[in-house]
């Protein structure tokens, strides 16, 4: 039955201590015996129940009483033998099992003999001498017979050695003499066989060593740059590339064998792109192109071009659109990019124009049309009478001028005009404003229209002199003064409106052709 805490007590004779702590049982001290999980009890079935033996001397824990010898027919497998000590092991009567790819001493033996090759928690064990070895030493060390041990920790002297006294030289620990070493520089140093010093954080050997390129050792190591593509870089890692987490680049050492890295030692050629936008760019990343942040282009490296960067590689030729303003976020959501310096829409030249047809660009020939349309005409000097009676003179449009430039003073006057802004000339107070009127002349007059079509017209004064108010018009009698004023509202309010289609059209054309 087991226990609360889920362990079997074992009833364990002194001589089947170790065979039980082999199958995995633990020392109880509450119990004063040996005890196994309960998951394991079958493997301990020969020691659950207590024998007579058992029961006359109580389980002890194993010390000093530890058997020396090995019992009949067991193998009792050695610790910590080196390959230098074969010849001396087997000459104490231990063998080698092939299976288990170490050597035993056989049933019979006595194990204190084999003190040094026990393990340390046996009561026997005994170690072996340790020797104090430097880094530049260590081939002459292993030559001596001397090895590492993983058990001790340290360098150790051979069991068995006939001289003992060859190895007085590492018997204590050498006089340190420390080395600046730049941290680049770590791998070099361990190869001239300098030892590092965890504690102190420096690189020593032991005094009165000469060695040459100690003093090179303090300066930093340079780097040898490589072009890695991504794909390539556990390749690169591989063969001894480091990485530079600054210039975000692969370098190797100076002085590093090259010929490992010989394929990324060369500048790789680059065949920069023309990429217009976000959609192109987009598409240019996703067909494998790079972005170069010192030249502030994409690029993609040569022979690795694929059909759709080669698209990019050509020269950019842009068709222009002719995109309202209140149309501008539909163009840019079908692909079309804006040209700053030309105020207008555009799409690369042999692309799909086929979401773009609404936009396309005029031809020369209806720039030529739009250049006619726009001519002015021969305006005949008076216009119809009004139902006044009165004859109303109508200034002629501006002349169109046959080179568009970008900006006049005539189409800033235009602009103004349409923005209800005053146009007066402030140097001279007989031009007329938009309205129509503008300052009196000195004779109580003031000037209707603009420039030399202007016309004078009476204009009535408050004070003394002033003409008596006219006699308003009796409901439902027509009044000939205020359908002159209808009338020449009305045909101001058709120039204005017509100027400024006319003006659009314009601006539509510079757009067109980048002027």
């Amino acid at each position: 039955m087991s226990d609360a805490d889920g362990k079997i007590r074992l009833y364990v004779s002194q001589r089947d201590a170790g065979a039980v702590r082999a199958l995995g049982a633990e020392w109880d001290d509450g119990r004063g015996a040996y005890a196994c999980p309960a998951r394991d009890a079958a493997r301990f079935s020969r020691w659950r129940e207590p024998d007579a033996e058992s029961a006359a001397h109580p389980a002890k824990r194993p010390g000093d009483e530890i058997a020396r010898f090995v019992p009949y027919g067991e193998r009792f497998y050695l610790h910590d033998v080196a390959y230098s000590e074969r010849s001396y092991v087997r000459s104490l009567g231990a063998a080698y099992d092939r299976d288990e790819c170490a050597f035993y001493a056989p049933g019979g033996a006595d194990l204190q003999d084999f003190m040094e090759f026990l393990h340390p928690d046996h009561a026997l064990y005994g170690p072996r001498r340790e020797l104090f070895v430097p880094r530049a030493e260590r081939a002459e060390a292993r030559a001596a017979g001397c090895f590492w041990s993983d058990t001790q920790g340290s360098w150790v002297m051979p069991a068995g050695a006939p001289d003992a006294s060859r190895y007085d030289k590492w018997a204590a620990p050498a006089k340190r003499q420390y080395v600046e070493v730049d941290p680049s520089r770590s791998e070099q140093a361990k190869e001239m066989g300098l030892d590092y010093d965890s504690q102190a954080k420096q690189w020593w050997q032991r005094e009165g060593r000469q060695c040459d390129g100690l003093d090179k050792l303090a300066s930093p190591l340079g780097r040898v740059y490589l072009n890695v593509p991504y794909e390539q870089r556990s390749e690169a890692k591989a063969a001894g590339a480091r990485w530079d987490g600054e210039l975000r680049r692969w370098y190797v050492p100076e002085g590093s064998d090259m010929s490992k890295v010989e394929a990324w030692s060369k500048p790789a050629e680059r065949v920069y792109l023309n990429v217009l936008g976000a959609a192109e760019r987009d598409r240019a990343k996703a067909a494998g192109a790079k972005y170069d942040p010192a030249q502030r282009r994409w690029y993609a490296d040569a022979g690795k071009m694929s059909p759709e960067l080669e698209a990019f590689a050509a020269p950019v030729a842009k068709c222009y659109l002719t995109v309202p303003y209140e149309q501008r976020a539909e163009a840019k959501a079908a692909g079309a990019m804006w040209d700053a310096s030309a105020k207008s829409w555009y799409v690369r030249s042999g692309a799909d124009m086929s979401p773009f047809e609404r936009w396309t660009a005029r031809s020369e020939q209806n720039l030529e049309a739009s250049r006619e349309r726009l001519k002015p005409k021969e305006p005949s000097p008076v216009q119809p009478a009004s139902p006044s009676g009165d004859e109303v003179v109508v200034p002629a449009p501006d002349p169109v001028p046959e080179e568009l430039p970008e900006r006049t003073a005539w189409a800033e006057r235009e602009d103004a005009r349409d923005e209800g802004q005053p146009t007066r000339d402030l140097k001279d107070p007989h031009v007329a404003d938009r309205d129509g009127w503008g300052a009196p002349d000195g004779q109580g007059r003031a000037l209707m229209g603009t420039g030399g079509d202007a016309q004078a017209r009476p204009r009535r004064v408050s004070g003394a002199g002033a003409e008596k108010p006219e006699p308003k018009a009796k409901e439902g009698q027509p009044s000939p003064k205020g359908d002159a004023r209808a009338f020449k509202s009305a045909a101001q309010a058709e120039r204005l409106a017509k100027r400024k289609a006319e003006r659009e059209e314009r601006k539509a054309i510079q757009a067109e052709f980048g002027r």
